[in-house]
């Protein structure tokens, strides 16, 4: 069974990845801490990290640095999303030894999130 990590404090944007994957049965592991998610994706080894920009209490773009540099958890596919950062700032991280493999602005419909 294939599983993913959600890292997000929104429960709408959860519930909407969540039922866009559905179907694949994924199992899924959520959390809206960067310290716990970073410690799950070492212990869990998801194979697919959602990552959104805006987290309570750290930035998405710290935590991917992180779980970039970790040899555990650097080729797991990671996907950020963001409802506030603009395209420059995605197209910037892109250009970033530690970027994510996907970037994704909310609202996104299932299309996006499977494409």
């Amino acid at each position: 069974m294939p599983s993913a990590l959600i890292i997000d404090a929104d429960d709408s944007a959860t519930a909407a990845i969540q039922g866009s994957l559905d179907d694949f049965g994924f199992d899924f592991t959520t959390t809206q801490d960067a310290p716990e998610a970073i410690s799950l994706a070492k212990t869990a080894t998801p194979d697919i990290i959602f990552l959104r920009v805006e987290l309570p209490n750290a930035s998405g773009f710290s935590v991917c640095n992180k779980l970039r540099r970790n040899q555990a958890t650097k080729t797991i596919p990671l996907v950020m999303y963001s409802s506030d950062v603009t395209d420059d700032v995605f197209d910037q991280h892109r250009n970033l030894k530690t970027h994510a493999d996907e970037y994704l602005k909310l609202p996104f419909g299932d299309g996006d999130l499977l494409g």
